[in-house]
């Protein structure tokens, strides 16, 4: 299995997922709250691990270590800046 290039595809994943994330909260369609922030959070994996999930499951042995240390890094991320908006 190529760790670089599932390196390099969960980093920009995560990144992709976690913009997304931030551009949600940041237009305050809904007041935020711990459910929404949970339901963003959720698309937010959803997000990271389907492309990089697919790519590597037709191509390669999976390892999901990696990708659960992404899912880890932007569920704290997100924790962190939907902290600001929170009451």
């Amino acid at each position: 299995m190529n760790t670089d290039l599932l390196h390099t595809m969960c980093k920009e994943a995560t990144r992709k997922a976690f913009n997304e994330f931030k551009r949600q909260i940041d237009i305050e369609l809904f007041p935020l709250d711990n459910s929404i922030k949970e339901v963003l959070q959720s698309e937010m994996l959803q997000n990271i691990t389907g492309t990089v999930t697919k790519h590597f499951v037709n191509n390669y042995n999976l390892s999901t270590i990696q990708i659960d240390l992404y899912k880890k890094i932007a569920l704290q991320t997100s924790n962190n800046y939907a902290a600001k908006f929170l009451n």
